[in-house]
């Protein structure tokens, strides 16, 4: 048997259903579905639920609105920094290959092997990201140092490819 609460919400959604779709409607071209839209208004329109206080006198929809947009942009925000982290991470791994695609040999799994002399930590921190596929976060562990130290090792181990292709064209 479902709760007053249940049935509360239940009716509250129904009638601001048609508020939702129409902030969702608001948001079609930022790259999201409709779908996925809807369900975070709806999520926005529970929480607003969960904090709404009938004695301040405010109609729910009203007092609704804020948590539906903040619930889609915070959706939309979240989605469009994983397409850039993934685009990012795309892009260093192009570079990377391409920096190391002279200097290096690739066994049978196409593990990059390094045959150039580059400093033993930054061969390190780049084995570990490229070849095990391990995070910033999951290297600083393995190697003691701060994620910071990490990605400035990274980032110096690849500009040394970098500026040896460079060279030896």
């Amino acid at each position: 048997m479902a709760s007053d609460s249940n049935l509360d919400f239940e009716k509250q959604l129904k009638e601001v259903i048609p508020l939702v779709k129409k902030i969702a409607s608001n948001y079609l071209n930022s790259g999201v579905t409709m779908e996925e839209l809807m369900q975070e208004g709806t999520l926005g329109v529970y929480e607003a639920f969960q904090r709404f206080d009938p004695q301040k006198k405010v109609k729910f929809s009203t007092y609704a609105v804020f948590w539906i947009k903040k619930y889609i942009l915070k959706f939309i925000g979240a989605k469009k920094n994983d397409e850039k982290l993934n685009e990012a991470l795309t892009f260093e791994k192009n570079v990377f290959s391409k920096a190391i695609s002279s200097k290096s040999d690739i066994t049978d799994n196409k593990k990059i092997i390094f045959t150039e002399n580059i400093p033993i930590q930054e061969r390190e921190v780049l084995e570990l990201l490229f070849n095990e596929e391990k995070t910033l976060k999951e290297i600083s562990k393995i190697l003691g140092i701060s994620r910071e130290k990490v990605r400035q090792i990274k980032e110096k181990g690849l500009r040394r490819l970098r500026m040896k292709k460079k060279t030896e064209k």
